[in-house]
């Protein structure tokens, strides 16, 4: 609300440099209609009527009558004492007026934009947070990837070192078989051999 007040004081401010500034604008004075007449006198034709706050470019001055040009390019002559060059204060109220509604509209922007700002933080903030986490978990993961892979590893070669086992095992039964087998066989052919010399001896 200050802040809306310090602009309206600034834009009152400007208004009045601006009227310093414009020497030949006239206005007309607060809440009436004058009469614009043909000459410097009530005498003369009225050829028009100006109203408070409308604008009148001097064309020639005096003390009582002043020769003014309207908007409207009509030219006359208007009673100096009716016409002012400060900005009338209807004008300015309605100036100051829209431009309340103006500050009003910027306000509720602003206010709009401003409840966007926090709801984008707000959302920013718990991206950052879950962005964090999995962070945290993704490196995690990537540890116990290794570990697996570390794991996976040492398990294929004791896989492989139990095979060469096996094999180096059943490659020895085998050995011990076939000796088995011959020492059976030479036992049986010892003990035919034995036999016949026997009977040959009895012969």
């Amino acid at each position: 609300m200050k802040a809306i007040i310090k602009i309206i004081i600034t834009v009152i401010i400007i208004l009045s440099i601006n009227n310093n500034a414009s020497a030949e604008q006239y206005y007309v004075s607060e809440l009436m209609k004058i009469t614009m007449r043909t000459g410097p006198g009530v005498s003369h034709k009225v050829i028009s009527m100006v109203s408070s706050g409308d604008i009148l470019t001097m064309l020639e001055y005096s003390k009582e009558w002043s020769r003014v040009r309207a908007a409207n390019g009509k030219e006359g002559w208007v009673l100096t004492r009716f016409i002012t060059k400060n900005r009338p204060l209807a004008l300015i109220v309605d100036e100051l007026r829209e431009k309340n509604q103006e500050l009003s509209v910027m306000l509720d922007k602003m206010k709009t934009d401003n409840l966007e700002l926090s709801e984008t933080r707000e959302k920013l903030i718990n991206l950052e947070k879950s962005y964090n986490i999995l962070k945290e978990k993704s490196s995690t993961f990537l540890v116990m990837e290794q570990k697996y892979n570390e794991a996976a590893r040492q398990l294929e070669e004791q896989k492989e070192r139990v095979s060469t086992l096996e094999s180096q095992l059943k490659n020895e039964d085998m050995i011990w078989f076939i000796s088995g087998a011959g020492v059976l066989l030479v036992g049986i052919i010892l003990g035919v051999s034995a036999k016949k010399e026997k009977r040959n001896s009895l012969l």
